[in-house]
């Protein structure tokens, strides 16, 4: 039997996050689980009723409107998150992500790394 130094050991320890998924980026999006129902993480369908999008500093566009039970998509580019003033929803750095919004409320969300914002308006 073979005996194991400690650098192996220290080795195998650290890949046991890779073997189980660990991320460290690309498509980290959440909508906050049973705590806020009124923003529900969902599959992005084909035609979104409005899609965000980062152009240079700044949401494209700024501030949307939709209607209660619609899907938003997001899309913040490399080096930009989406992160709703509330916690009721989030876009990892460079992420896309889509929501369905089943309350009316107006949500206003910023890039952490920046701090620009945007405003999504459910009505």
């Amino acid at each position: 039997m073979r005996k194991l130094g400690p650098h192996s050991v220290l080795v195998s320890l650290l890949a046991i996050p890779l073997a189980f998924g660990c991320s460290g980026g690309g498509d980290d999006s959440s909508a906050a689980p049973d705590a806020n129902q009124d923003v529900v993480s969902v599959t992005c369908p084909g035609a979104p009723a409005a899609t965000f999008v980062t152009s240079g500093f700044a949401y494209s566009p700024t501030t949307a409107t939709v209607s209660v039970g619609d899907i938003v998509e997001f899309h913040p580019g490399t080096g930009h998150d989406v992160n709703d003033a509330n916690n009721a929803f989030h876009v990892g750095l460079g992420g896309d992500a889509c929501f369905q919004f089943m309350a009316a409320d107006s949500y206003t969300f910023h890039c952490s790394i920046h701090n620009f914002e945007g405003t999504l308006n459910v009505q």
